[in-house]
């Protein structure tokens, strides 16, 4: 392996893995030991996965900047006791906005945080996060059990991801820029992230997923 390989980020192809095909298949067993062989060796890989569709994810980051857009005021009525959730926008290392939300995938939840953000409703907002969570949060268990798999852990344990279906947190960032639309000097102090998914769309528009 060269050097360059050796920093590559390894690129796993999902678009022919159904979410849910049967454990232990050939199909399975070998994506899972591309998850596990890709945590060990780069403790992360970038996705290419198509069941998320281009129109909802132009619809989320869409929304995104509608809520991103808001007045202050209205975002900081999304706040929370736990750390790193509600609205956060104070932290100088890290200059950006975020949310963090509990459940989103219930549409309760999301349901009760449009109307926070919106009293007077925003069907189309609501909608997308509750898609766009929802199918996010059935990738995260899926790959937690190809991680499972990957290992030869007992049964148990894939029976235990199940129960985090109801403990998720999905967040919304923005980054701050440079005024010129260019970054001359990394942006964040170096820290550890705990959400298993992310998406990142560039100034050009693009998206990674990873």
């Amino acid at each position: 392996m060269t050097s360059d390989q050796g920093l590559r980020i390894p690129c796993l192809d999902f678009s022919g893995v159904e979410l849910g095909m049967k454990e232990g298949s050939e199909e399975w067993r070998e994506m899972s030991k591309k998850v596990r062989d890709a945590c060990e060796s780069h403790g992360c890989f970038i996705m290419v996965y198509d069941k998320v569709s281009k129109g909802l994810h132009d619809d989320m980051f869409l929304c995104m900047k509608e809520v991103f857009d808001l007045p202050e005021e209205t975002k900081r009525k999304y706040s929370s006791t736990k750390p790193y959730r509600g609205y956060i926008c104070e932290y100088p290392v890290f200059p950006s906005q975020s949310f963090g939300i509990d459940d989103a995938p219930l549409p309760q939840t999301s349901q009760a945080f449009t109307n926070l953000m919106w009293p007077q409703g925003n069907p189309t907002f609501c909608e997308t996060l509750n898609s766009m969570s929802s199918k996010l949060l059935d990738l995260s268990l899926e790959i937690l059990k190809m991680i499972v798999e990957g290992y030869g852990l007992p049964k148990e344990y894939s029976s235990e991801i199940e129960e985090l279906k109801s403990c998720s947190i999905f967040r919304l960032i923005k980054y701050k820029v440079d005024e010129n639309g260019e970054v001359c000097e990394p942006a964040l102090l170096p820290h550890r992230q705990k959400c298993l998914n992310h998406f990142v769309r560039k100034p050009s528009g693009r998206v990674l997923r990873c």
